[in-house]
């Protein structure tokens, strides 16, 4: 990946992130770090579940808008 591919995904990343609520945003960045959802999940104080949840629609709004 070149260094201009790079700064363009940091940006897109910058503006799915800034869409998001906030909650959804800190489980993102939780599990992109290499938490678990089980850990996610218990920082967050909610179900597995949620998080799993949170990280399909994540994933499809990312792929939506940088399409």
């Amino acid at each position: 990946m070149t260094e201009v591919e790079k700064c363009e995904l940091k940006f897109d990343m910058d503006l799915v992130f800034a869409a998001l609520p906030e909650t959804h945003r800190r489980a993102a960045l939780l599990f992109m770090r290499g938490y678990t959802q089980q850990e996610v999940a218990d920082a967050l104080g909610v179900h597995r579940n949620t998080i799993c949840n949170w990280m399909k629609q994540f994933r499809r709004f990312y792929r939506e808008y940088c399409d």
